[in-house]
């Protein structure tokens, strides 16, 4: 009978396979009885097959053999038959027969900590938020993620205008933390800092454009104003200015990524009020200036206050950049906002800032505001 002939190989009864040699010789053997037409016959050969190959690794002594290609660590390596008969696969195959590819590898998401403050691994697979399909070394990423090794958080999808979906809905810029910090538009992104950890290339997001907000920037942005039960909270900036005598040169100032003409150093309030209102970003100001000559600078120190009259909620500092110069002493020129009192005299502003530099030299000044709402 067929099942009397595939006894295992050592019964040394009648009708015994013979002993084989190469797994061709198995192959050669078993072909013809695994037919479309002997079903039957073709689960139980399937699972006498694999019976019939640990007989043949024992008889047969060295490296894996594909069965595919027939040929040992699958053609993909060369076999170490002086130390212990494994494989040594090629550049992009795994496996004990090499016979499956790699995939992409990259920074894990999550994994055990090395060390104190020290985590998230190079060189893992699908970064740890996917999975390998061996047959063609590509990442199957989990939702949400992407990237051909699943190494970057994507930036969520939403439909635009049309009804057609859309990376950050068509209404917003996606960017990675790396490009957010480095960035100041006023609208999405406040703060400009060099940001480089680990996950700076990783983690993307939508940075709206002005009018919509929302992870997808999907919604719209309703009017913001002051409450209307409190008064007296326009927003109030106060530049203070000391350039002692013999001072000339010009500044200008910045707003919400717009900056003024160069100012002179003895501008009137009408004067800097014109240069701040050629910005479409401003909109009307009112400038006022106590001390000095009735310019916005001197040597005794000038306060200047400015008051964003149509533009509501707690605003953006201004940056000051200043060219002033002196040939008695350096100037200083600075912006206060939040409740800080002008050194020269007792004018509050409506916004607090922590002031980083107070040199009036040829480099801007920046200011790190807090954005707090009433």
């Amino acid at each position: 009978s067929w099942r009397a002939r595939w006894l295992p190989v050592d019964s040394g009864g009648k009708g015994a396979l013979p002993a084989m040699r190469s797994t061709a010789q198995i192959l050669t053997t078993l072909r013809p009885h695994m037919t479309a037409s002997r079903p039957r016959i073709n689960r139980w050969a399937s699972a006498s097959l694999g019976l019939v190959l640990l007989h043949a690794q024992s008889v047969h002594s060295g490296c894996p053999t594909n069965l595919l290609s027939l040929l040992p660590c699958s053609g993909n390596g060369f076999c170490n038959s002086t130390r212990g008969d494994f494989c040594h696969c090629d550049d992009g195959f795994t496996g004990t027969d090499c016979s499956q590819r790699m995939c992409p590898a990259g920074r894990a998401w999550a994994d055990y900590a090395q060390g104190y403050n020290v985590a998230h691994r190079n060189d893992t697979e699908c970064s740890g938020m996917g999975y390998c399909d061996y047959e063609t070394g590509v990442c199957e990423c989990r939702a949400g993620f992407g990237g051909s090794a699943c190494q970057k958080l994507l930036c969520p999808q939403g439909q635009n205008g049309n009804g057609v979906s859309q990376e950050c809905s068509g209404q917003g810029r996606c960017m990675s933390m790396r490009e957010a910090g480095a960035q100041v538009d006023y609208k999405s992104l406040w703060f400009g800092d060099e940001y480089g950890k680990w996950d700076a290339d990783m983690i993307y997001g939508c940075a709206c454009d002005e009018g919509f907000e929302g992870m997808d920037c999907s919604e719209l942005s309703c009017p913001a104003g002051d409450d209307p039960i409190t008064t007296g909270k326009d927003e109030v900036q106060i530049l203070t200015c000391i350039c002692p005598y013999s001072c000339s040169g010009t500044f200008t100032l910045g707003f919400r990524g717009q900056t003024t003409d160069a100012i002179p150093h003895d501008a009137t309030a009408e004067l800097l009020e014109y240069y701040l209102e050629k910005l479409s970003t401003t909109m009307s100001v009112n400038v006022s200036i106590t001390g000095g000559n009735g310019g916005v600078c001197a040597g005794t120190g000038v306060t200047t206050m400015i008051t964003f009259r149509e533009l509501s909620g707690n605003l953006p500092a201004l940056v000051n950049t200043s060219s002033l110069t002196s040939t008695t002493g350096a100037p200083y020129l600075s912006i206060y906002t939040d409740g800080l009192t002008s050194p020269f005299h007792r004018t509050n502003a409506s916004v607090i800032v922590r002031i980083h530099s107070y040199f009036a030299t040829t480099h801007p000044i920046y200011v790190d505001f807090k954005r707090n709402r009433t």
